[in-house]
């Protein structure tokens, strides 16, 4: 059985609320380094891990 990290909704919703600048039409998002893209794909790098608000994961931080 595969062991699973993924975060609860409840979790991301509170890394988003931290990481967003500002929601459009269509649910698309701004991030505050620039990075516009769709809350669901948001959500789903958080899970995985790609996309964190401390500055780990990929090419993706969060600059305050």
């Amino acid at each position: 059985m595969e062991k699973k990290t993924s975060l609860s909704r409840d979790k991301v919703l509170e890394i988003m609320k931290d990481m967003v600048v500002e929601t459009y039409s269509k649910g698309t998002i701004l991030l505050r380094q620039g990075e516009v893209s769709d809350f669901n794909f948001i959500m789903l790098r958080i899970m995985k891990g790609e996309l964190n608000p401390e500055g780990g994961g990929s090419l993706f931080y969060v600059k305050c």
